[in-house]
């Protein structure tokens, strides 16, 4: 008795690629076996090539009838035909391996893939690392699964034309991988761009905008400046920098105040010694504003060191208020001057305005 999954027999092989030419009596369009619907040749569609104990697994991507591809137009090859593309081996009991690692030879059979082989591709691992998404559209009893550790530790897209179903996919995805009955330490941040997520999400995460809703029990976003990069945050903060020196001094104060926040958190100094410009450590813009503007201003009498307590401070100021430290100043007859090579005027008057804007 012919087996109803057979398609045909191999007729050429080029690496991974194969043609395949359909056997006279395989039937063109749909073929049910054991109850199962299974379209003969659809582009698309897997097709198994036994190699003993192993199969062959292989992705139709192209079909046709009269000459077989890439061929002349011979009597014998004047018939329907198929390429196939070969993307792994597999057999049941084991796992599906991805790559070719043996190749078809002439005349090697080619079969339709049942639900048992379907099983072996997709594999039925079904562990701790494997959520169940779904089940195969081409076979509704194999249920499909996702390794998890692969997915959020490798970059992952899900594409699709408009309405094909891509939101509805990544929220099955988050809510699987949010699931606190299974994976209590789970956390998900979702950039959420378009507001298409917080009713598919409503009673299990909080909602941040710019601008909350109230009524909608949304929180206000507020990102840290200090959690940006160094390149990042100066030119929001005080505008384009050229000078090297001057970016220089910026990153030398930002990156003292970051290691002195963590000497207060109770880091040693040795664990400070990883701190750079670009860690995420809190440290106050207006200090900073409020420091650089004593180091420009300051003025001391002539001949005595440039030292703080040497300063002719006549008030300190206040950084929370933005109000600068008052000096005496230089008339020549006190003999005061300012010895600071600091010139970020400008860039301190847009740090100023910026932070008085709510």
């Amino acid at each position: 008795m012919r087996d109803p999954t057979l398609l045909g027999q191999v007729e050429s092989a080029a690496g991974a690629t194969v043609t395949v030419g359909l056997d006279p009596e395989t039937i063109s369009g749909l073929v049910y076996i054991a109850g199962q619907g299974h379209r003969v040749g659809q582009v698309g569609s897997f097709v198994r090539i036994p190699q003993g104990f192993t199969s062959l697994f292989g992705i139709v991507t192209q079909a046709g009838a009269a000459a077989a591809p890439s061929q002349p137009a011979d009597p014998e090859l004047s018939r329907r035909w198929l390429t196939v593309e070969i993307v792994g081996e597999g057999r049941i009991g084991q796992p599906f391996t991805r790559g070719v690692y043996r190749y078809p030879t002439i005349g090697d059979q080619v079969h339709l893939v049942t639900e048992d082989d379907l099983a072996v591709v997709y594999g039925s691992q079904s562990s701790r690392e494997h959520v169940e998404i779904g089940s195969l559209s081409s076979a509704r009893s194999i249920p499909a699964r996702i390794d998890i550790n692969k997915l959020v530790t490798r970059h992952c897209a899900i594409v699709g034309a408009t309405g094909s179903g891509k939101s509805t996919t990544v929220a099955g995805l988050i809510g699987k991988l949010s699931d606190a009955s299974r994976f209590p330490s789970a956390r998900v941040l979702m950039l959420d761009v378009h507001g298409e997520y917080a009713s598919a999400f409503r009673g299990v995460a909080r909602v941040f905008r710019v601008n909350p809703d109230s009524l909608r029990a949304e929180l206000p976003l507020q990102i840290p400046y200090w959690a940006l990069t160094f390149d990042e945050l100066l030119p929001l903060a005080v505008g384009g920098v050229e000078d090297g020196a001057t970016r220089g001094r910026f990153a030398d104060w930002i990156l003292s105040a970051k290691r002195a926040a963590a000497q207060s958190c109770g880091f040693s100094p040795e664990d400070s010694d990883w701190i750079n410009v670009d860690t995420a450590l809190p440290f106050s813009l207006k200090k900073m504003w409020h420091e650089m503007r004593w180091e420009m201003d300051a003025t001391y009498p002539r001949g005595a060191d440039q030292l703080r307590e040497n300063a002719k401070q006549e008030d300190p100021g206040d950084a929370d208020q933005l109000k600068p430290a008052r000096f005496v100043a230089y008339d020549g007859q006190n003999a005061v001057q300012s010895r600071s090579n600091l010139n970020v005027r400008k860039h301190m008057d847009v740090l100023a305005s910026r932070l008085r804007d709510p």
